[in-house]
C-alpha cells in the first residue's frame, strides 16, 4: 500500500500549523505557496 501524500495550499499561519501536524505522521506533505522562499 502506497504512503498518504497531503498537499497543502497556503503557507500563511494555516498551512504551515497543518504541516507542522502532519510532520510526525506516516504521510508524505508537500506545501505549495504563492512565494517561493528558500
Amino acid at each position: 500500500m502506497l504512503d498518504p501524500h497531503v498537499v497543502i495550499i497556503g503557507g500563511g499561519f494555516g498551512g504551515l500549523y497543518a504541516a507542522k501536524a502532519l510532520r510526525k505522521s506516516a504521510v508524505r506533505i508537500t506545501l505549495i505557496d504563492r512565494r517561493n522562499h528558500p
